[in-house]
């Protein structure tokens, strides 16, 4: 009977011949069932994983395919009850099992957790099964068979592929080293990513074991002067250590790696612009004049060069005294940002102090008269401008200004009103050196103040100049009463996210 019923255990069959099946719950095979001898046959057969549970207490019979899943758990798990052979998952498969007997429904399980002591330790397995209940001839559940798949290395495939992308997703808005290394660390120590601990260390701080496999240790590089770092991994207890599993924390480390050698490239870019903008603002400001403010004015002055320019541009202002005593002021804003236009801004500002003090009088024919002198001279700017003289009368201050295509300033009252003293529009300097300019008078009584500025200050992409000077005059409307000082720094916020050049001046009548 013996050969009759395990004929087909294939390369097991000595396991099932050592077997003492008297001494078993299910006695000798000669006195099994048809239903048990003949379901034994059909498990024997198949090339799919599979064990019986038989009767009450779940005896395993299991078939060649079913020995890789248990491991060192074969031969001595084969006519032994299931609880005795699995202990450690009993919690979780005993009432399946119980289920499909005493209910006669089957179970299905996809990818499920099941740890396992199969090779000496307790192992983090994932296995897709159904317990189904086998009936005898009269129908009543003699025993439960289990087909199963063993979906580990799936499992960790699509768990592995999932970290790497959360990975490469998580560092690829890193902007320094540090965010790197804090981004990398966030995903590697979330649950379910093979490791028991991983951090982010100088390389030369490591030492391993060379017993321990479960410690690993990859470098992640250096960018230029900064320490090598290496990925300190412990793997997870439950993991088997094989070439996948190493070569899944090398790509781990790679991935940080490229990460990291990015950011160095980003920071050097950066570092490198930064000393560039420095160096282009340092020579922008040694072109603007040292003003001071004169006997009967309080006067502020600011510079912002663009957060994301690197070069030297065109925008300017100027103070300075007339020849019969009256004083001028100016702002202005050559076009481009290079070499050429900063050269272009300091021949405009030369030659605008120089007709004027020569000239002294009427705005507009000194502002012809500059034009007449950048055509004449082939300098070639284009620009615009806004000059003022401010002359004292018996009953205060007249300003007397022009403006060639420059932004309107604004006259802040000492009664707290303020306005943008908007005029016909005029051609920008350099365009037409024959076109006739106006002059326009507004008088300044004690405590007023003139607010111009160029047009980075009111312009961004995503509004024009006439919508930012509106901004720009509700905002001062509530702060008439500051000092020019105080002025332009409420004015530097509102600057702040300016994406060209700025030049501020501020004059306040005493």
């Amino acid at each position: 009977m013996n050969r009759d019923v395990f004929t087909a255990a294939g390369r097991i069959r000595p396991a099932y011949d050592e077997i003492d099946w008297a001494a078993t719950p299910l006695g000798d095979p000669s006195t099994w069932s048809v239903t048990l001898r003949d379901t034994v046959d059909l498990m024997l057969h198949s090339k799919f994983a599979m064990t019986l549970l038989w009767g009450p207490e779940y005896v395993l019979v299991y078939n060649e395919a079913y020995v890789p899943v248990i491991g060192d758990k074969h031969p001595s798990a084969l006519g032994r009850p299931a609880r005795e052979a699995f202990p450690e998952a009993w919690d979780v498969i005993g009432p399946l099992m119980r289920q499909a007997r005493e209910t006669g429904v089957a179970t299905h399980v996809i990818d499920q957790k099941l740890p396992l002591f199969r090779r000496g330790f307790l192992e983090d397995c994932f296995f897709s099964y159904s317990y189904s209940p086998v009936r005898g001839p009269s129908g009543e559940i003699e025993g439960v068979i289990d087909v199963m798949v063993e979906t580990t290395r799936e499992m960790a495939i699509s768990r592995r592929s999932e970290l790497i992308v959360q990975l490469a997703d998580a560092l690829l808005p890193a902007q320094s080293r540090a965010d790197a290394v804090r981004r990398a660390i966030e995903v590697l120590t979330q649950t379910d990513t093979d490791m028991a601990s991983a951090a982010i260390v100088p390389l030369e701080s490591t030492s391993v074991d060379p017993g321990d496999a479960r410690h690993l240790v990859m470098d992640l590089g250096a960018a230029r002067g900064e320490a090598r770092l290496a990925l300190d991994v412990v793997l997870s207890p439950g993991l088997v250590i094989d070439d996948h599993t190493t070569a899944f924390i090398k790509v781990v480390a790679d991935t940080i790696g490229r990460a990291l050698d990015r950011v160095a490239a980003m920071e050097a870019e950066r570092h490198a612009g930064e000393l560039t903008r420095q160096l282009a603002e340092t020579l922008q400001r040694s072109l603007l004049p040292e003003v001071r403010s004169p006997e009967r004015f309080e006067m502020a002055v600011r510079y912002q060069a663009a957060a994301e320019q690197a070069q030297i541009g065109g925008d300017w202002y100027d103070v300075f005294p007339l020849s019969d005593g009256s004083l001028a002021f100016a702002v202005g804003d050559v076009s481009g940002h290079d070499r050429e236009a900063a050269a272009a801004m300091a021949q405009v500002r030369n030659l605008l102090r120089g007709i004027s003090f020569t000239q002294p009088g009427s705005p507009g024919l000194v502002m012809q008269a500059l034009d007449r002198a950048l055509e004449g001279l082939g300098v070639g700017a284009v620009a615009t401008a806004l000059f003022a003289r401010l002359e004292e009368q018996p009953d205060g201050i007249e300003m007397r200004w022009s403006n060639a295509g420059h932004p309107a300033p604004i006259l802040l009252c000492a009664d707290g009103s303020a306005q943008l003293l908007e005029t016909a529009p005029e051609l920008m300097l350099g365009v037409d050196g024959s076109s006739p300019r106006r002059d326009h008078v507004t008088p300044l009584a004690p405590g007023d103040a003139i607010v111009c500025y160029t047009d980075g200050l009111v312009e961004r992409r995503d509004r024009g100049v006439d919508e930012g000077m509106d901004e720009l005059l509700t905002l001062l409307q509530g702060y008439t009463h500051l000092s020019s000082d105080a002025l332009c720094d409420l004015i530097a916020t509102f600057a702040a996210d300016a994406e060209d050049d700025v030049a501020v001046l501020v004059l306040r009548a005493r």
